[in-house]
């Protein structure tokens, strides 16, 4: 049977009537479909074969049937411009209205295709003039993208409503012939009744926005960003259209939602035709947008040196400050642009000036790695030590975001690079603590103290080893940073290597002669931060090292006590494993037994009994585990407890 049916599709997309009819009448299927989910009828309907698809309606074929997309032999006579298929479909009874899953119907296909006469066809079969896809798209809207005059004609004369909107993008008929430039269209759709709104006239292509003034549309409308269109055109950057609009008496002073003007629009875009036209036109090149920024600032920030010229050329004044305290040369050295840069220092711009933050164009710069314009500001003689609020100057900037190339010529011109932040950090603390390797061996180069300190009391190796910054931390301990040096509290670098869980950090510390059993203020050694934070890999390398389990910290906790509170289980058995003391007390009596059974600690628990921790030991105030189990009303601790046994040895869950 189904070498029988693909032999009748094979007869049927040949056009051999004779052969299909033979094989029909040998037990063929008619709705039988192809590998592309095509039926007979659709495949003859391709092949504008009338009289095939006559004898497959005679034979039962359903006019309607449709493959996996919804499409129906009439799309497809429409696709393909089957005129003779859609009339014998129509006359057969197919319903012209019938839609895929997209919505499309046969009129929609045929205008999108400027079959006009398939499109009378269809208007004169009923076919529904305001059917609409998924989308929201009506015939016309679909025709409105091609500008079809004759079709857009068929349709309003239907009844066709040019003010339908899509449900998306919220357009119109006439939004979208606009939108394409399409003027004859634009027209027609006009004298239909067409309301122009903002939005027609913001996205109109500029051979349609004469029409659209002329039909009244206001120019002073605003659209959601609060552009007139005076604004949208200069974003556009077509100066033909702009002194069109301009003839219309449009406001050139008008301010979008931002306080923009089409000056700040055109400089931002680098749309200098429109720039010039609007400064000819007395456009204020002084103005100032809600955040400040003068057209100036936009040019220079985006990098439209040509712009910046003109403007400057202008009388703009080129120290002006945005909200922030930005100059133009800010935001032209924050982007990189160094012919714009370059522009506004020859026009005298303060290379010195600073934002309301303390920063200058170098720390900037700097700060973005932007070597030209470093190096343009050193060689115009900028302060390269000025600070910012913060105490931060352009070689602290540089080396925070790993900047080597900037850092090196920033080091050329400045003898000390020691110089430290408000919080007492060096350039080397900062770049330590970003893992800028790069950074800090040429610091280290060029003088910097590998054993500089904090206000803190943090040294590079400290904030290096925290972050887990393996190859910065090998080149301080080569460059004599103390392995044990102290922060405030008493922390050392292998505590902070340790409480970041970064192992091979902490095996260099180890190799560098770091002292595995030092603790803090407290007592707290690098063990215990690693039980604290159930930090097992980390617990593992100290005892592997030689690490103390049994020190305690001033209130005689000792690590088997914080990984018991916490239900760190696997730090708990490798801590029983390398003899911490079970039953060891704390100044307050408690031992890690108490501690599990406090916290609801289950698995901990069942380790603990089940390797000899006693029930018996009261705390100073007086309470067994049980008791303190029973006051904390940890019921499945108080049910272990109670059997005073364990028979298997608990695995975490």
């Amino acid at each position: 049977m189904e070498k029988l049916n693909a032999h009748f599709l094979d007869a049927v997309w040949g056009g051999d009537l004779q052969l299909t009819r033979r094989l029909l009448g040998e037990g063929a299927d008619v709705e039988t479909s192809n590998e592309f989910g095509e039926n007979a009828l659709r495949i003859a309907a391709q092949n504008g074969n009338v009289e095939c698809m006559r004898l497959l309606v005679q034979r039962g074929a359903q006019l309607d049937a449709r493959n996996e997309q919804g499409v129906t032999a009439l799309h497809t006579a429409a696709i393909f411009k089957a005129l003779g298929c859609v009339k014998f479909l129509l006359d057969a009874g197919a319903n012209v209205n019938v839609q895929d899953l997209e919505g499309v119907t046969a009129l929609h296909i045929a205008v999108l295709n400027e079959h006009v006469d398939c499109v009378k066809m269809l208007l004169e079969r009923k076919a529904n003039v305001a059917a609409r896809s998924t989308e929201g798209w009506t015939p016309l809207h679909t025709v409105a993208q091609s500008g079809h005059i004759d079709c857009v004609k068929l349709l309003l004369q239907h009844g066709a409503d040019p003010n339908a909107r899509t449900q998306l993008e919220d357009l119109t008929s006439l939004d979208v012939a606009a939108e394409k430039g399409h003027t004859q269209c634009v027209n027609l759709l006009l004298q239909w009744g067409a309301k122009p709104s903002a939005s027609t006239l913001h996205s109109a292509h500029p051979d349609c926005v004469q029409t659209l003034l002329n039909a009244g549309v206001d120019a002073s409308t605003k659209d959601t960003r609060g552009y007139t269109v005076l604004h949208s055109v200069a974003e556009k950057g077509d100066v033909k259209c702009l002194e069109t609009i301009l003839r219309h008496e449009a406001d050139i002073h008008a301010t979008s939602s931002k306080g923009e003007t089409a000056l700040h629009i055109a400089a931002s875009r680098g749309r200098l035709d429109c720039v010039m036209l609007l400064l000819k036109k007395g456009a204020n090149v002084h103005a100032k947008d809600a955040a400040g920024l003068t057209a100036l600032h936009c040019a220079a920030q985006e990098g439209h040196a040509d712009c910046v010229k003109v403007l400057v050329e202008k009388g703009t004044k080129v120290d002006t400050r945005d909200s922030q305290g930005f100059t133009p040369l800010h935001k032209a050295c924050e982007r990189n642009h160094i012919k714009c840069a370059e522009l506004l220092l020859r026009h005298r711009a303060d290379k010195n000036a600073v934002t309301i933050h303390g920063h200058t164009a170098l720390h900037r710069a700097a700060r973005g790695g932007h070597f030209a314009c470093v190096k343009l500001l050193i060689e115009k003689g900028v302060d390269i030590h000025k600070r910012s609020v913060l105490g931060n100057c352009a070689l602290y900037l540089a080396a925070q975001n790993g900047h080597a190339q900037c850092l090196q010529i920033l080091l050329e011109h400045q003898t000390n690079p020691n110089v430290k932040s408000k919080g007492g950090w060096s350039a080397l603390h900062i770049a330590a603590q970003n893992g800028h390797a790069e950074c800090v061996k040429l610091l280290l180069s060029k003088g910097a103290d590998p054993r500089a300190v904090s206000a803190g009391g943090m040294t590079v190796l400290h904030v290096a080893s925290h972050g887990g910054h393996c190859e910065c931390v090998h080149i301080l301990i080569k460059k004599g940073a103390d392995v044990n040096s102290k922060a405030s509290g008493g922390w050392t670098p292998l505590h902070r290597a340790t409480q970041s869980g970064a192992l091979q950090c902490m095996q260099m510390l180890l190799d560098g002669g770091a002292n595995v059993n030092d603790f803090t203020d407290l007592h707290c050694t690098a063990l215990y931060v690693a039980a604290l934070g159930g930090i097992t890999d980390a617990a593992k390398l100290l005892l592997l090292n030689g690490a103390d389990p049994n020190i305690a910290t001033k209130g005689k906790w000792t690590p088997l006590h914080v990984a018991s509170q916490n239900g760190h289980f696997n730090c708990v058995e490798l801590l029983l494993v390398k003899r911490a003391i079970i039953d060891i007390k704390s100044a307050s009596g408690w031992t890690p037994l108490h501690c599990a059974a406090h916290n609801n600690r289950l698995a901990v628990l069942k380790l603990l009994l089940h390797c000899g921790a006693k029930l018996d030991i009261k705390t100073a105030d007086g309470k067994t585990a049980l008791e303190l189990a029973t006051l904390t009303k940890h019921t499945d601790c108080i049910s272990i407890l109670s059997k005073k046994k364990i028979s298997k040895v608990p695995r975490k869950k």
